[in-house]
């Protein structure tokens, strides 16, 4: 590793980490030039110059706040290696070490929480433990992004600050979407920023502002949120908001590409209630399945308006059984639950029910729900794909393997004819 690049964002940690990098002691010395953001477009055409002159078998270590200049990134070479935010970040347990080591703070929830609002920014760690130890029962995010609060002055000072700005402005707007991703980024730009800088979001990525999300880490998907210390400071004075034109297009593209919530919060924003509700009705089992079973309940507290209909209420009581607030999804099934008897159940509805009273251990009683609805209209879509599914497992729970092969086998069957891999994830 002779060409080693450490770019990130202030208080990552950039100096104290470079070392764990370097060759072992013995090998040649190492020049390191930190701070390579603060050179003049003179002093980097100069010391371009130099590395392209210097001897290749010396290792070289640069650290920047900010993504290089083409000059210097050229005179680095083809062997570069670039570290980052995401080598940089402190893990949950790293933060939990932290708060109990050097801030005797040892509660395991409130390492879990500011390793939430932090991402493992190092610098805004040390701020959130401080806080905790004055006031163990602190709301940490409030206290750290309060106007005069030190973490959202030196945010100000060392982050903000050394944002181009026209990115500046066009994320502080941004931000408000969720999730980010490069396509969004993309397609919403340009009517966001008369002149959005070119690759905003990556650069964003790259000095660690924005950062994947908790399911991205999880499941390897490519959703981008802003470090959310970070994102009150950056709304400070508060940005013009987006306009409805600009949400409808959000919409349309998340629902274009698989984020059915985000498609829906959208469609609320752009004062497209009806179309909100449609897809809160129709996506909910998606939706729950890509893990936005809370932001569904917090809309609904913020928003019951929008979960009047018998749909949008199935929806909930799912997102609120997967929340595992039981009692509360009995309540919000219960005109779902009258509807159906007043007129016919179906798939949906039924293995919503019984899986409900499965958690519950009610077995036999979440199989007779299944059954209610007649054979004939169980269907063949998505839905009756998952029906079966569900009564496959029962069936096998309570003792009957031939039946469960053969619900089994169905449910396969359906997703398979359907091409649809969330009926197959299901199925299988």
């Amino acid at each position: 590793m002779n060409r080693l690049l450490v770019i990130a964002a202030a208080g990552y940690g950039k100096s104290r980490a470079v070392p764990r990098w370097l060759p072992p002691s013995g090998s040649s010395v190492p020049i390191v030039q930190e701070d390579i953001h603060d050179l003049t477009d003179n002093q980097v055409a100069a010391f371009a110059s130099r590395l392209r002159s210097a001897d290749s078998g010396i290792p070289h270590v640069l650290t920047s706040r900010v993504p290089l200049p083409s000059e210097i990134l050229d005179a680095l070479g083809s062997d570069l290696v670039e570290r980052g935010p995401a080598d940089l970040a402190l893990s949950p347990h790293d933060v939990a070490t932290v708060l109990r080591g050097d801030y005797g703070v040892t509660d395991p929830a409130a390492a879990v929480r500011v390793h939430e609002i932090t991402c493992g920014w190092p610098r805004l760690v040390h701020f959130a433990a401080d806080v905790l130890a004055r006031d163990p029962a602190a709301d940490v995010l409030a206290a750290m992004v309060a106007p005069d609060a030190p973490a959202a002055r030196w945010l100000r000072r060392e982050v903000v600050t050394s944002l181009p700005p026209h990115l500046a402005d066009t994320l502080a707007r941004m931000q408000v979407l969720g999730p980010l991703t490069g396509g969004l980024w993309d397609a919403l730009a340009p009517q966001v920023c008369a002149h959005p800088p070119p690759d905003g979001l990556s650069w964003l990525v790259r000095v660690g502002l924005v950062v994947p999300t908790v399911r991205a880490r999880l499941a390897t998907s490519a959703d981008q949120q802003v470090v959310p210390v970070v994102a009150p400071v950056l709304a400070e004075p508060p940005p013009a908001e987006l306009g409805p034109d600009v949400w409808t297009r959000a919409a349309d593209w998340y629902a274009a590409h698989d984020y059915p919530f985000a498609a829906a919060r959208a469609r609320v924003m752009a004062h497209d209630v009806e179309a909100a509700i449609t897809l809160m009705a129709r996506e909910g089992t998606r939706m729950v399945a890509h893990g936005d079973a809370a932001a569904i309940v917090a809309l609904a507290d913020r928003r019951p308006d929008l979960f009047v209909s018998t749909g949008a209420r199935g929806t909930l009581g799912e997102a609120l059984h997967a929340t595992g607030q039981t009692d509360r999804a009995h309540a919000a099934y219960r005109p779902v639950v009258a509807a159906a008897e007043a007129t016919t159940w179906d798939a949906r509805t039924a293995r919503r029910l019984a899986i409900l009273a499965n958690s519950e251990g009610e077995l036999t009683q979440a199989l007779g729900i299944l059954d209610r609805v007649p054979r004939d209209r169980v269907g063949d879509d998505v839905e009756a794909a998952i029906w079966h599914t569900v009564r496959a497992n029962l069936t096998s729970l309570i003792g009957y393997p031939d039946d469960a092969r053969a619900e089994a086998e169905r449910a396969l069957e359906i997703a398979a004819d359907r091409h649809d891999p969330f009926g197959l994830a299901h199925a299988h």
